[in-house]
């Protein structure tokens, strides 16, 4: 099953539809940039990168609405969620940096993040394992999603090993790396196709798209900037 289209939802929050099979990737419905119009489908998978609040913060939401959803994440965040909200063993996907999964004829591979995982409850941190981020392969594309995530040399292996197509990179700076990064990043992963995220979600993040898209041509990569709630076709 091939990946037929990216939309972005504000923030790091995506979906990605394959045929009949729709993925959310950290979703935040709830964050400042999602658009009020959206109608979200019935989603069938939710891969989570780490478990930040800006990055879990719809995973209740989506289980209300369907109650056989699956999730994939680090092993700790898979089974904080199974507890939390009763799922059943078969609905989690636990795993952690290295793993290979298969979704729907996808190939999803569980790769490093250069980041920091909890959550907060009664005002007590508590660590949620790894970050990861995920190279999503089907027979025509290799997406990286990065998650949030610093400069890493484990950008020179993923780009190397998995011939990367599309880079879904934060680029706000504060807790991820920032729009100065790309170009060196872009090298690191041999790709010259990038879908930006986490950014201008609040002023943390800010940044001005004028110099990112200047940064991207000066460097010869290609910006796909994508409006809340717009899609990417990969057909």
């Amino acid at each position: 099953m091939a990946i037929n289209k990216i939309v972005w939802l504000g923030h790091a929050s995506f979906l990605f539809y394959l045929d009949n099979t729709v993925i959310a990737l950290d979703p935040w419905f709830d964050n400042p940039l999602f658009p009020k119009d959206f109608k979200l489908p019935k989603i069938d998978y939710i891969f989570l990168t780490h478990g930040h609040s800006d990055h879990i913060g719809s995973v209740s939401e989506i289980i209300n609405q369907n109650r056989d959803v699956k999730i994939l994440a680090v092993f700790e965040l898979a089974l904080f969620l199974k507890n939390a909200y009763k799922l059943l063993t078969s609905q989690i996907l636990g795993v952690n940096v290295g793993a290979n999964v298969e979704i729907e004829g996808s190939n999803v591979k569980i790769v490093n993040a250069l980041h920091s995982s909890s959550v907060i409850i009664n005002n007590e941190v508590i660590s949620m394992g790894t970050p990861v981020g995920f190279v999503i392969s089907d027979e025509k594309n290799s997406i990286y999603y990065s998650g949030d995530t610093g400069l890493t040399m484990d950008m020179k292996i993923i780009g190397d090993y998995y011939n990367v197509t599309y880079a879904i990179l934060p680029i706000g700076g504060t807790f991820t790396m920032d729009y100065t990064d790309v170009p060196y990043a872009m090298n690191l992963l041999n790709t010259k196709n990038i879908i930006p995220m986490h950014y201008n979600t609040f002023p943390q993040v800010s940044v001005k798209l004028d110099n990112f898209k200047n940064i991207c041509k000066e460097n010869n990569i290609n910006a796909y900037i994508l409006a809340p709630g717009e899609t990417l076709s990969l057909l």
